[in-house]
């Protein structure tokens, strides 16, 4: 539960309802975003700590 599909994700019952799924490869417009799994057009690792923080502030609050 530690790559992008699941980043955020703090709602138990979602992960059983609709689990996450990994895209191989995506294009968009003509621009590859992902091959073979991996995202290409960011910094990942960052944008998931990033997100992560910003959902456990949003948990928080309710």
């Amino acid at each position: 539960m530690t790559g992008i599909e699941a980043a955020g994700n703090w709602d138990p019952a979602a992960l059983l309802l609709a689990g996450p799924t990994r895209v191989r490869d995506l294009l968009v417009n003509g621009r590859r975003v992902v091959a073979e799994g991996q995202v290409t057009t960011i910094d990942l690792p960052r944008v998931i700590e990033h997100q992560t923080r910003l959902v456990q502030a949003l948990a928080n609050r309710a």
